[in-house]
């Protein structure tokens, strides 16, 4: 099953890429298993970011914290914070794991977030691009709003920033740009 993912060099610029299957990425550290090139080990902050969906009055600016860390396993450790950047309140938080299966390209995200929803996505690292796709999404029982689907997409662009997009789609909406962001690498 082929679908439409948005991986913008500039987040305001929508760029479709077709995908035939689940995401591969490949790390790099001590073992070439164990990395995802200029990812590994960093911690990246927002140059430009902004979340909007058609159930949304209006987009929003945000800020937002991103981190990759090892402790020596076939995984890295994933946080995420975000802000409104204009007012500096607290949005969403995430945080989880990036497996890398034996193979050394196939991954997993397993992910949970402040706001009641837990998933697991699969993918693979295609370049300098990671997408991957939902395979099993959990909900608090008082969840906002419950999600059909998501796929992300990470692209280390030529300026060696990090692109990110995120699609979704909701019992009533369907598979739509989330979020388009743009990072510098920090560490």
């Amino acid at each position: 099953m082929e679908s439409a993912l948005v991986a913008p060099s500039d987040p305001m610029i929508r760029v479709p890429i077709r995908v035939s299957n689940p995401i591969t990425i490949m790390l790099k550290d001590n073992d070439d298993r164990h990395n995802i090139p200029g990812i590994n080990q960093s911690e990246w902050r927002s140059l430009k970011a902004v979340v909007n969906y058609p159930t949304m009055k209006c987009p929003i600016n945000f800020e937002e914290k991103l981190s990759f860390t090892s402790f020596g396993q076939p995984l890295l450790n994933y946080r995420s914070i975000t802000w409104n950047a204009e007012t500096g309140s607290p949005m969403q938080l995430e945080s989880g794991f990036l497996h890398i299966d034996k193979d050394g390209t196939s991954i997993a995200l397993i992910a949970a977030q402040n706001f009641g929803v837990a998933v697991v996505e699969e993918g693979l690292v295609v370049g300098n691009t990671i997408i991957t796709n939902s395979s099993c999404i959990g909900h608090m029982k008082f969840v906002k709003q419950k999600i059909v689907t998501i796929q992300r997409c990470y692209k280390l662009n030529e300026n060696g920033q990090l692109d990110y997009c995120v699609m979704l789609e909701t019992p009533q909406t369907p598979l739509t740009q989330h979020i388009a962001a743009c990072y510098e690498k920090c560490t």
